[in-house]
């Protein structure tokens, strides 16, 4: 079994090293949504919204915010579609 998965290609992963990977990613954009949400005062949910709104200004690193907020949704949308 690899014990590195960062440095080996996906396709060698077994499916638990993948569920690791995956967990393991969702984690850093969790921790990494919640730092924005923090900074910003403002919850993910409500980001396009105020945006839309001329509230919040698209920066860099709010598109960074946005971003990983679509993924970690994107990731939790897949999970629940998996039978």
């Amino acid at each position: 079994m690899k014990s590195n998965t960062a440095a080996t290609p996906i396709a060698d992963l077994s499916p638990a090293e993948l569920g690791r990977a995956r967990e393991a990613l969702e984690a850093r954009l969790l921790a990494e949504i919640r730092t924005f949400e923090n900074r910003y005062e403002l919850r993910s949910a409500d980001l396009d919204a105020a945006l839309e709104r001329g509230e919040i200004r698209e920066t860099a690193e709010v598109a960074q915010w946005v971003i990983a907020y679509r993924a970690l949704r994107g990731l939790s949308d897949e999970r629940q579609a998996r039978p």
